[in-house]
């Protein structure tokens, strides 16, 4: 019984090690291999880690995360913020990718969010006009 449980807290450890260095990482050129190597385990345990603690893989998961980080930067827009800067920002390059993925993640093109944030941020700001000299 020992032995399942010292696995255990492997998992996790491996698990929580990985999740901290991809999540502090994701807007840069990292990948499972890099964050395997981090754990100080080879990426098949780094696999089954993900696999038995989130039911998903290293590269979904971090894909996920940045998806999830670009919607955050479109959704926060100021005048100015493309979809491609949030990507980018995001660590996501490859644009067709990014949005086919973003469009099955949330439903919606990533066009769409950031329109609808600008509008958004437009009705609760609305411009004040300046003063009419006479």
């Amino acid at each position: 019984m020992k032995r399942g449980a010292a696995a255990g807290s492997t998992s996790e450890r491996i698990l929580a090690t990985a999740t901290e260095y991809l999540s502090a990482h994701h807007d840069r050129d990292v990948s499972p291999a890099d964050a395997a190597r981090v754990a100080g385990v080879g990426l098949r345990a780094l696999q089954l880690a993900f696999r038995k603690g989130l039911d998903t893989t290293p590269g979904t998961w971090l894909l996920n995360l940045r998806l999830r980080r670009a919607r955050q930067l479109l959704l926060a827009a100021e005048d100015g913020t493309s979809v491609n800067s949030a990507a980018h920002d995001s660590g996501l390059h490859h644009l067709g990718r990014f949005a086919q993925h973003y469009r099955q993640q949330f439903g919606e093109a990533p066009s769409d969010t950031l329109a609808a944030a600008l509008e958004l941020r437009a009705v609760k700001t609305p411009r004040v006009p300046g003063k009419i000299s006479a």
